[in-house]
């Protein structure tokens, strides 16, 4: 097996120069990894700020979106409803999702934690999902479709 530079230390340039470009791939990382964590608290707060805070609080959009909507990628065939939870503040939160709708969890980075509705574990028939905090490590009751939160 053959070292780099036969074991030697780089030429002070090159070293240098490898030194900046991984400053610039993790900034390229971090900005990609981020972004959609910065959408969501920018939609959050756009929300709460037009309707209010809770999670009681569901805004759902008049018309279908599109090409002027700040959400990424809005889909323009169905009417987009979002919240915004905090598990960490509220413990765990039971939201009963009606028979035939189509929609889905996701934390702020918009990781989905499961969906509702056809694809989702009540296959369209609609149920209670219980969602919990990250850190919640108490039990957890039947009936219920139970998901963790990741962050």
């Amino acid at each position: 097996m053959k070292q780099l530079n036969n074991g030697n230390w780089l030429p002070e340039q090159e070293a240098q120069s490898l030194s900046n470009e991984l400053y610039y791939q993790d900034a390229i990382q971090t900005y990609i990894q981020t972004l959609p964590l910065l959408n969501t608290i920018g939609l959050r707060d756009g929300s709460e700020a037009a309707f209010g805070k809770g999670y009681n609080v569901l805004p759902i959009w008049k018309e279908r979106m599109d090409s002027r909507a700040v959400v990424p990628t809005p889909n323009g065939d169905v009417i987009y409803s979002m919240s915004y939870l905090d598990l960490k503040e509220t413990g765990p939160l039971v939201i009963k999702a009606p028979a035939n709708v189509i929609g889905m969890f996701t934390d702020f980075f918009k990781k989905t934690i499961t969906d509702v509705g056809a694809i989702g574990p009540d296959r369209a028939r609609g149920g209670l999902y219980l969602l919990l905090p990250p850190d919640y490590d108490g039990p957890v009751p039947q009936g219920y479709y139970a998901f963790k939160s990741s962050t």
